[in-house]
């Protein structure tokens, strides 16, 4: 519990101290108390929010936080830019809200279902940190690794690693740079990291297959120690933001060829056929919940022990990377083969009110997971979920 000094008139603690015969003394006792009072309300200010699920309420992002990420650093400081997030808890709080805002409501809402398992979401890569030089032991903390860029330019950053650590790559995060760049340290620094791919499975896997699988059994063993010694980092992203992202990219791969291929439709005529298309059932991990993605990586038994290390694409993306020694993180972001190649490049201005609404109601658990941690999704702010 923090201490908070007692109310006081302060006009009244200067009258007291004024008449005193040591003037000087109640000069520095009163700076003192003035400066007990400030440190109490920083205190008070940056004092950790609560994470639980909350319905029509949006909470507010930390007060202060890192201008720089150090990857497995402990989410629950509230100076760190990441936040804690178990999703097993999560959806069972959501389960009951979404039941009880259905039945109160005149019209059902769509929203993506947060018990499909599918095979190719499974995408994680298991580090290993064999170097002290890389684990920020107290002989190396400030010590620069060098780094090259596709260019060939040589930039030394000071990069600290915990020993184990994970990547779960969440679709249309920014997973495709970070996943490519912590493999590439694999490939060519191999005494000082060890990376283990597990890949999603084959496409005609079963769900059983699913339960069974590496990566799976990787998370169930790992998922006791992720809130201390073995982290597992993901990034989300506003849902709104990502389903342009991902429209974008599934038309580019020509995964929705009847949408690609119709002809004189405007760019917003298009992505509305891609709504309607996804919120009626249509697969692809592109466009797979967030929440359902982190639900699926371990098995039920070690589920409610399963802790993600979470971090928002708005702000923290170009920090990540950097993290893993991207000189050109920016630049990296924004250079992806499917947008170079793309049918039609939507945009958040192709959507009106109602698809943004239809898009931030399928995503309404992602859109409550990032708010409850104290992420902004500011295209959905608007939308109400309030008990009518």
């Amino acid at each position: 519990m923090i201490w908070k000094p007692p109310n006081m008139n302060i006009n009244i603690v200067i009258q007291i101290l004024s008449r005193s015969r040591r003037i000087s003394l109640g000069i520095t006792t009163l700076v003192c108390l003035i400066r007990v009072i400030h440190l109490s309300n920083t205190l008070n200010r940056y004092s950790h929010h609560d994470s639980k699920l909350k319905v029509n309420s949006t909470v507010s992002s930390p007060v202060l936080l890192k201008d720089s990420i150090q990857v497995g650093e402990d989410c629950s400081n509230q100076f760190t830019r990441c936040q804690y997030f178990n999703p097993l808890e999560f959806v069972k709080q959501w389960e009951s809200t979404w039941q009880s805002l259905h039945q109160n409501r005149t019209s059902s809402i769509e929203t993506a279902p947060l018990n499909r398992c599918q095979y190719r979401t499974m995408d994680i890569l298991a580090i290993t940190t064999r170097s002290d030089m890389f684990r920020g032991s107290k002989n190396s903390t400030n010590k620069k690794v060098p780094f090259i860029d596709p260019t060939g330019n040589i930039t030394f950053k000071a990069i600290q690693f915990p020993s184990t650590f994970t990547y779960k790559k969440l679709y249309k995060t920014g997973g495709t740079n970070l996943k490519a760049h912590i493999k590439k340290n694999g490939r060519t620094r191999r005494n000082v990291f060890e990376v283990i791919n597990y890949r999603p499975l084959a496409r005609n896997a079963t769900v059983a297959a699913l339960k069974f699988s590496d990566g799976h059994d990787h998370m169930s063993r790992i998922a006791p120690f992720t809130r201390s010694h073995h982290k597992v980092i993901a990034v989300v992203r506003d849902p709104v933001k990502r389903f342009v992202s991902a429209a974008t990219q599934v038309l580019a791969l020509q995964r929705m060829t009847h949408i690609s291929k119709t002809k004189n439709a405007t760019s917003k005529e298009l992505l509305n056929m891609v709504i309607d298309k996804v919120t009626s059932g249509f697969y692809d991990p592109h466009f797979e919940s967030l929440v359902n993605d982190m639900v699926c990586n371990a098995g039920p038994d070690s589920n409610s022990l399963l802790f993600y290390s979470l971090y928002s694409f708005d702000s923290d993306l170009s920090m990540l990377l950097e993290a893993f020694g991207v000189a050109d993180s920016e630049t990296k972001i924004n250079a992806s083969l499917d947008k170079k190649r793309a049918v039609v490049r939507f945009s958040i201005d192709d959507m009106d009110k109602e698809m943004i609404s239809k898009v931030c109601n399928w995503y309404a658990a992602d859109m409550m997971m990032m708010r409850s941690i104290g992420f902004k999704v500011s295209f959905c702010d608007w939308i109400d979920y309030s008990i009518s």
